[in-house]
């Protein structure tokens, strides 16, 4: 795992910044960006094994970045972690590529890094 990298993207920093901390202490190399548009250019600087991703971001939001990563056919297994919570949502996301559907009210932390490991050990 010491050499697997995550871009977190998230607009939340305290969320962000928690999660980045709680990554590295488990080995994994992380970048942390707060909205759609930092993270298209992350991709295109950094080839990442994982992308945790929030939806509601300023200048480009979530369902946009997935629009844009599936237009360019890349392959980045995607974790979506939102407080949208609407079925229709969670739909659009997956349709739209997102590899699984996270609601931040249901989940933890714990639940997120060990969302990460088991789809980096399966991809």
């Amino acid at each position: 795992m010491a050499n697997e990298r995550i871009l977190v993207v998230e607009d939340e920093r305290p969320m962000a910044n928690i999660l980045g901390m709680k990554l590295k202490s488990q080995g994994f190399g992380v970048d942390i960006v707060f909205n759609g548009d930092e993270a298209l250019h992350a991709i295109s600087d950094t080839d990442y094994d994982l992308i945790l991703l929030d939806l509601v971001m300023p200048k480009i939001d979530g369902f946009s970045f997935l629009e844009k990563i599936k237009s360019l056919h890349l392959n980045i297994p995607i974790v979506v972690i939102t407080n949208l919570s609407q079925e229709m949502d969670r739909k659009r996301a997956l349709d739209l590529g997102a590899t699984k559907y996270l609601i931040k009210t249901e989940v933890n932390l714990t639940d997120i890094i060990n969302t990460a490991k088991s789809i980096l050990t399966t991809t």
